[in-house]
């Protein structure tokens, strides 16, 4: 396709009118036709050297770009002189301006408008705008002439438009009246900007009132809903001969007079005694569209007024906006979101089409002119528009400061949201956030203005047990509440997969919060979510091991949880410690290692620690530091609690410090360590009843030992007796699986796949979806290196189903990344990056996890000489854990990023990078990065800069 031109450029829209219709009245005939149409605009859109874009809409329309508005007149009038005498016709639309063009394709002001022109034609007719005009004087086609149709106000409620159509001798004239809004009965207000990111919600909306009487739009003020309904009235407005009639309460302060306002919206006589029956009389029979705006403050009233003229008046349908329903029969109501929000660290193409990043570019041009969107900006942009909830009007506001604040430093003073956008001096009480939510919350009762001020207290969304738990202390009915508040927009409705979930916007909490603190009752609010946040951990206790829901619970909850961490550090210290046993035990288990360590070492820390607790402490701490890559401190740990558990006399906290110090040990490479306190801890757990688990463990840890000491023998019997253990209590997948990798290590690829498939039906047959995602993924390698790639990608697919269903994002992750490098074996390169975007995702929680598990997928990609892969993933893995790693994560990344480079043949890169990557090691001084000491990193940094310095050496002398 030939280049797209940018700058000032001129668009030619074309579609079929009545194309539905023909679609159901003829199928073949209109496939006929719209197939040689398509050939007619390719023809005269490249011979006037112009670009068909795309088609837009349902198939039947094209989308045109020229450099010039002459070249764009000459193809239009080349199709149209073409279709003369066809039973279909076609409408065409010609606007002029400057192209938003990004990502392939054009957005924008100008694009729009050239849509809405040529949605006010007819078919046959040929329409432009008066810029396009403008630029034709000099320079119109032969036979062309240009007929002033007046000025127009188009579908999109901006300013009027002068509209002329092209007259040719050889297209028959069709000079029917426009159908624009000077062409229909309205009082629709003039807008100064347009509606973005609306599209869907404007369908949905007019989908609903093709079929309702009644659609209320119902959410918080400040989230479009007047715009949007002003929207969809004009795009109704033509199947309203009656007209469309639009009536602003939000000045009303008295219910009684809500009727006269309809009359006066509908062009009724003033001063009537019974304004209401007036209106129903004057509306009558007719087709009407009534808009209510700004309902909430006289619902009643209104939902009376809209009742009675419902039942009179059979033609009329409603469209209202409100902050919760008029709860009447019949009524149907759409919530109307917010903006569409961008994703920070999504490429700046992605991030300039979210709606949200849309609205605050176009309202920042208009504050600074010479504000644009950049790869310096983008990120801070997103998280404002993210910040704000996507939040029109706030954004509108935010956007306003630009005027003196770079995009940067708005997002420094986001914390104070609500003095950000307050700023504004408009009159009324929707045209600042604080005024909207303000007003909303005056309407309340005092009970549910209680609720809504406690509800400040959660970090994110709870469900309603939790509402009622925390909040719902002393008020009559929490349910009742609740849902008041939300048909007030004040809280919003979340459909999760664990059920319904109730949360506010930032914005109100951050007011309700105020409200809080000030009413003086947040002491006993903190106190009721640390109570709540203990039986939770009770509960799930208690149940043994976690369902899928509760992980999702626990995911969900993990921010409340936290803060009542922090509140008992602050106020309760002494109930601190038992507080984060329960919580970081369960954040263990759900993979958030890194805020687990965190709260244990602060509880380890608080003063007159029992000694029983703190070595219950102590050894949740020896498994996170394994888990963390904290190997030496994982076995400085575990030795001081087993020198406590021998104090105290607990045998079973001895044999799991064996266990953590074994644990470290091995991943330190001290193997001998290793032996002793596995063998310890086995012998402990085989003499004592109910410790089967624990003795199928060591037994399984001692065969990985034997293992890295090359003892494929001894690994073997240590794992046979480890499936006895396991047997014991039903769990024999493991062994079996750990026998099929012995197995393949011999080189007994049937014997392992045998053992890998008896091990899927064992974990099958258990219900252990854990097991059941690593057997899975073993069976799927083996059958990748035999060259069977569907069958192995099969079981990658189970074993990320398996591994979801777990719960496990390490395993999940795991399954995508070998997902992915058969895809990229098989040369589909759009499947494996689609797969590794899945696994970054998934190991978006715990940074350790991704080093873990993408360095492994690293090493394996090598393995098969796919560079890119590997380098591709290096680089992820490196801008991760630049933004929200450690220190040793980012040096891990940096060192096996300069690897990859170099593989790749980017051997620039290799060396700036293995060069970072020393100093960071340098920087980090005696600790292990990983299952090595940061010093050995840096002599692995010295190998690759004198193997790139022998390389630079030998090209300089070739």
């Amino acid at each position: 396709m030939k280049a797209l031109p940018t700058g000032t450029v001129t668009f030619l829209l074309t579609d079929v009118e009545g194309s539905t219709a023909a679609w159901e009245r003829d199928p073949e005939g209109t496939g006929a036709f719209i197939a040689h149409l398509d050939g007619l605009v390719g023809k005269a859109v490249s011979a006037n050297s112009g670009v068909v874009v795309k088609a837009r809409g349902e198939g039947d329309s094209h989308f045109c770009v020229f450099t010039t508005a002459s070249d764009a007149v000459k193809a239009g009038i080349a199709i149209l002189k073409a279709l003369a005498g066809s039973e279909l016709t076609v409408r065409m639309g010609v606007h002029t301006g400057e192209a938003d063009f990004r990502d392939g394709d054009y957005y924008g002001r100008t694009v729009n408008r050239a849509a809405r022109l040529r949605s006010a034609g007819h078919g046959g007719q040929l329409l432009l705008s008066e810029v396009s005009v403008g630029l034709l004087r000099d320079r119109t086609p032969a036979g062309v002439e240009l007929v002033d149709l007046g000025v127009h106000r188009l579908k999109d409620l901006s300013a009027p438009e002068s509209i002329y159509r092209v007259s040719h001798p050889e297209i028959p004239d069709v000079s029917r009246p426009l159908a624009t809004l000077d062409a229909l009965r309205n009082n629709l207000p003039l807008q100064l900007t347009r509606l973005i990111g609306r599209d869907e919600e404007v369908s949905e909306v007019l989908g609903l009132l093709s079929h309702q009487r009644l659609v209320s739009l119902v959410a918080l003020g400040g989230t479009g809903k007047t715009r949007l309904a002003l929207q969809v009235a004009a795009e109704a407005s033509g199947g309203h001969p009656g007209g469309v009639w639009y009536a602003e309460l939000a000045p009303i302060h008295h219910a009684d007079q809500v009727p006269a306002a309809i009359l006066a919206a509908v062009g009724g006589p003033p001063g009537t005694d019974d304004s209401l029956g007036e209106a129903a009389d004057w509306i009558a029979t007719r087709e009407v569209l009534l808009v209510l705006d700004n309902c909430e403050h006289v619902i009643d009233s209104v939902a009376a007024s809209v009742n009675h003229l419902l039942s009179k008046c059979p033609a009329l349908k409603v469209l209202t906006t409100t902050r919760q329903p008029l709860d009447l029969a019949g009524e149907a109501v759409f919530r109307v979101p917010p903006l569409g929000l961008p994703n920070p660290e999504d490429p700046l193409t992605e991030i300039a089409a979210a709606p949200a990043v849309e609205l605050f570019l176009e309202r920042g041009k208009a504050a600074n002119r010479s504000f644009e969107l950049n790869q310096t900006n983008a990120a801070a942009i997103a998280r404002l528009c993210t910040g704000l909830d996507g939040l029109p009007l706030a954004i509108e506001l935010a956007a306003s400061r630009l005027k003196i604040l770079d995009p940067d430093q708005i997002l420094e003073r986001l914390s104070d949201r609500l003095a950000l956008v307050d700023g504004s001096a408009q009159p009324t009480a929707n045209r600042t956030v604080r005024g909207a939510i303000e007003w909303s919350y005056d309407l309340l009762k005092p009970d549910e203005a209680t609720l809504l001020r406690r509800l400040a207290i959660f970090e994110a969304s709870a469900d309603f047990a939790t509402v009622e738990a925390i909040c719902g202390d002393e008020l009559p009915d929490a349910a009742l509440e609740l849902a008041a508040l939300v048909d007030h927009s004040l809280v919003t409705v979340e459909t999760t997969a664990i059920g319904r979930r109730y949360r506010l916007l930032d914005l109100v909490r951050a007011f309700a919060a105020e409200l809080l603190d000030l009413s003086g009752e947040r002491p006993a609010i903190e106190h009721l979510r640390a109570d709540w946040c203990d039986g939770v951990v009770a509960r799930f206790r208690a149940e043994g091991a976690l369902s899928q829901t509760q992980r999702a619970e626990l995911l969900e909850s993990q921010a409340d949880m936290e803060a009542a961490l922090e509140w008992r550090w602050r106020t309760e210290r002494h109930a601190l410690a038992p507080a984060v046993q329960g919580i970081a035990a369960l954040w263990a288990e759900l993979g958030r290692w890194t805020i687990a360590a965190t709260w244990v070492s602060r509880a380890l820390a608080t003063e007159n620690l029992e000694e029983w607790r703190r070595l219950e402490l102590l050894l949740l701490q020896g498994g996170l530091c394994f888990s963390r890559w904290e190997f030496r401190d994982g076995i400085r740990i575990g030795e001081e609690a087993l020198a406590l558990a021998r104090k105290l006399g607990r045998p079973e906290a001895e044999e799991e410090a064996h266990n953590r110090i074994a644990s470290s040990a091995w991943r330190c490479g001290d193997l001998d360590c290793a032996h002793f306190h596995n063998e310890q801890a086995f012998e402990l757990a085989r003499v004592r009843p109910g410790r089967d688990h624990e003795a199928a463990t060591a037994a399984n840890n001692l065969g990985l030992v034997a293992l890295d000491r090359k003892d494929i023998a001894e690994a073997e019997a240590w794992f046979k007796v480890s499936l006895e253990f396991s047997e014991k209590f039903g769990d024999e997948a493991h062994g079996l699986w750990r026998l099929g990798q012995v197995a393949e290590m011999r080189g007994d690829i049937d014997g392992a796949m045998e053992l890998f498939e008896r091990a899927i039906a064992a974990a099958e047959r258990r219900s252990r979806p854990d097991n059941l995602a690593l057997a899975e993924i073993s069976l799927g390698r083996v059958l990748e290196s035999a060259g069977e790639f569907s069958s192995s990608e099969a079981h990658f697919r189970a074993a990320h189903a398996a591994a979801d269903e777990a719960g496990d994002p390490s395993a999940s992750s795991r399954a995508l990344l070998d997902w992915a490098r058969v895809a990229a074996r098989q040369g589909d390169h759009e499947k494996c990056h689609a797969m590794v975007s899945r696994a970054f995702m998934e190991l978006a929680g715990e940074p350790v996890s991704q080093l873990v598990e993408v360095g492994a997928a690293v090493n394996r990609a090598r393995e098969h000489a796919l560079w890119p892969v590997a380098y591709d993933l290096s680089r992820r893995l490196l801008e991760v854990t630049l933004r929200d790693g450690t220190a040793k994560g980012a040096a891990f990344a940096t060192s096996l990023c300069a690897g990859t480079a170099l593989d790749a043949g980017h051997r620039d890169e290799a060396y700036r990078l293995a060069v970072q990557a020393r100093q960071k090691f340098v920087a980090l001084g005696d600790v292990d990065v990983g299952p090595v000491s940061a010093a050995r990193r840096i002599e692995e940094c010295d190998v690759l800069l004198a193997r790139l310095d022998e390389d630079l050496a030998g090209s300089t002398l070739t």
